[in-house]
């Protein structure tokens, strides 16, 4: 999971984590797939910022919903929310290549175009996103039923800004949103400092000009439709005998979490194809993100042009001084 705002991301966590029956033995969803990892990252600035308080509580929470998900008995094996830290080009070269979906979730209208997420997809990673940023473009590209596309458009938002945001509307008849809202204010997720968090929960409540709530319900819809195409894709039941003792083979969607007491829960894939359609035509609509192109159609400079050899693209050597 990858997302620019993290205050957005803050929900799906726990909320996914309820679903699944966090230290509610028996409570669970038995739909939601075995084996979730659930990575956050921001970009250094985002982190770096010494002033930025808020960040830093985000950042905090993130990581206090991890203490709590990854160590339940009930969850534990079946989800992980993980932070990663100073997060940089060396760590990117091996989580975007092992990812299964990348989520951009920032609010229609917030945020530039980045472009962590065209990585994601040129490494077959598929999309889960708001109409924000480059995910435009790669919904131009792909096709927006090759990507989970969900939330407000720029134009709601507007609307909804002249109509006045009221994010206790969405935390009153949203049962699980409330839930998750009522934990992080509780304590749940920091025992030792009940208090801690009280001042994100007053922010999305009273003084969230990302409009965190108003995605909500989408969000958990459009995931929803995830799950359902990925367990197409990799059916979980109980394993057939293993010869010789070995595990059976599994083949299909990558998975970062590799423990063997899921993998041995893991059956060969049944129906990969809609899946695994997505990921081709999304990794071949990638090219227009190329920086070969980039430079191609921005420099101005003549000599700084791409010229095409037969060993590929090439760029000019600068001219030799006089």
């Amino acid at each position: 999971m990858a997302s620019a705002h993290p205050s957005p991301a803050v929900g799906p966590p726990a909320g996914r984590a309820t679903r699944l029956g966090v230290s509610s033995p028996g409570s669970g969803d038995p739909a939601v797939p075995l084996s979730t990892g659930c990575l956050l990252s921001a970009p250094p600035p985002f982190q770096a910022a010494p002033g930025y308080h808020m960040a830093k509580m985000i950042i905090k929470l993130v990581t206090s919903i991890g203490d709590v998900v990854n160590h339940d008995p009930v969850v534990g094996d079946r989800l992980k929310v993980i932070f990663l830290e100073n997060y940089r080009v060396s760590l990117a070269e091996k989580v975007i290549p092992a990812a299964d979906l990348s989520q951009q979730i920032s609010t229609a209208g917030t945020e530039a175009s980045g472009t962590g997420n065209m990585k994601f997809m040129l490494n077959g990673a598929l999309t889960i996103g708001t109409m924000d940023g480059a995910n435009v473009e790669m919904a131009e590209e792909a096709g927006a039923e090759n990507l989970f596309i969900f939330g407000l458009r720029v134009e709601d938002v507007d609307a909804l800004d002249r109509k006045g945001y009221n994010a206790r509307e969405y935390y009153d008849c949203l049962p699980e949103l409330r839930q998750a809202v009522d934990q992080i204010s509780s304590g749940f997720f920091s025992p030792r400092e009940p208090d801690c968090f009280k001042g994100v929960v007053d922010m999305l409540l009273n003084h969230d000009r990302f409009k965190v709530f108003a995605d909500y319900e989408a969000y958990v819809e459009c995931q929803a439709r995830v799950d359902q195409l990925y367990r197409a894709a990799v059916h979980t039941s109980a394993p057939p005998p293993a010869a010789s003792g070995q595990l059976p083979q599994r083949a299909g969607p990558k998975r970062i979490w590799e423990q063997p007491e899921i993998t041995e829960h893991c059956l060969p894939l049944q129906n990969p194809k809609e899946w695994t359609k997505k990921v081709i035509r999304n990794i071949a609509c990638s090219g227009k993100f190329s920086s070969d192109r980039t430079i191609t159609e921005v420099s101005p400079n003549p000599q700084c042009k791409l010229s095409r050899s037969d060993r590929g693209y090439l760029i000019p050597p600068p001219p030799k001084k006089i």
